[in-house]
């Protein structure tokens, strides 16, 4: 494992290459590097690469890439966010954050991964990070404190359904298919779950938009 290498696009220093391969059958891609970083909260593996602007997710047009997801939605997949405009430098980006909930060999549910992909026009290139941030050894820890945390907030009472308003889709209060976002996952709970991966991949997301 070495240091990252001083590419056009910045990403943090603690992202480091790894010496390994992701297959990309979908579409050709130039420039490929694997990173990855981790601790006992969370683990990252990314491919930073360049790719042709055919196969490019469109900054113009977010709203597309959320009707894609709902119209093709899985039972385990879920949206966290999706969101475009231009970097600190005034490149323009596009980027969303999807969940899916992982099994194991037993079926029994065994965690959550977030899938954080984003396109920066880099002057003459488009490069495209497509990340993977699943919870480390123990899960479910932001989820369990922040849903205790609702039910002395709101004074929910024990003759009271706990769940009613915990799921929901972010862009569209109809749509109830897939592993739903939940109350947990708003931003504002990242600051007290700095290692969570979500908060990782959205601490991504923010050092590309400020830093290129």
């Amino acid at each position: 494992m070495t240091t990252q290498e001083n590419k056009d696009l910045k990403i943090p220093d603690y992202y480091r290459i790894l010496d390994m391969e992701i297959p990309v059958t979908d579409f050709p891609v130039k420039e490929k590097i694997i990173l990855g970083s981790g601790n006992d909260e969370y683990d990252c593996i990314l491919m930073k690469c360049i790719v042709e602007e055919e196969v490019a997710m469109d900054h113009e047009d977010p709203q597309k890439i959320i009707n894609d997801f709902h119209e093709s939605m899985e039972d385990d997949t879920g949206i966290i966010e999706v969101d475009a405009g231009k970097t600190k430098a005034g490149r323009p980006y596009v980027y969303f954050i999807i969940k899916h909930a992982l099994f194991a060999e037993d079926k029994e549910f065994s965690g959550t991964e977030y899938t954080m992909n984003i396109n920066v026009k880099y002057d003459d290139r488009i490069y495209f990070i497509n990340s993977s941030f699943v919870e480390g050894r123990i899960t479910g820890k932001r989820d369990t404190a922040v849903f205790s945390l609702r039910m002395k907030e709101e004074n929910i009472q024990l003759d009271e359904d706990p769940f009613r308003g915990w799921s929901y889709d972010p862009y569209d209060p109809e749509y109830t298919k897939g592993f739903l976002m939940n109350r947990s996952e708003d931003v504002r709970y990242d600051a007290m779950f700095p290692d969570h991966p979500l908060s990782k991949a959205r601490q991504l997301v923010r050092y590309i938009i400020d830093n290129n």
